[in-house]
């Protein structure tokens, strides 16, 4: 049986794999929290963006707002909907 012979210490290859798993968790974005985003039904969703829910569900039915319709009911993710507000923000003028 031939026996291998190492250039490295058995202590640089684990620094080695110390690194390279820190670069691999590095370029993996995060997982996705469930428990910190806030999930709203069209009555809520209609109530926070100030509009009537035959609005909401047209925008919905054309794509014009972020949301996602599980089991014959649309869901709308409070952040989603919050930054979709803020891309439609105009500037104001200051005087």
């Amino acid at each position: 049986m031939k026996q291998f012979s190492f250039l490295y210490d058995p202590e640089e290859i684990r620094k080695i794999i110390r690194e390279e798993l820190q670069i691999l968790q590095k370029n993996n974005s995060p997982p996705i929290d469930v428990k910190q985003d806030i999930f709203l039904d069209i009555d809520e969703a209609s109530k926070y963006l100030k509009i009537s829910k035959s609005t909401l569900r047209k925008k919905c039915q054309k794509m014009e707002i972020p949301c996602i319709k599980r089991c014959g009911k649309w869901i709308f993710n409070k952040k989603e909907i919050t930054n979709w507000l803020l891309q439609g923000k105009q500037n104001s003028i200051n005087f």
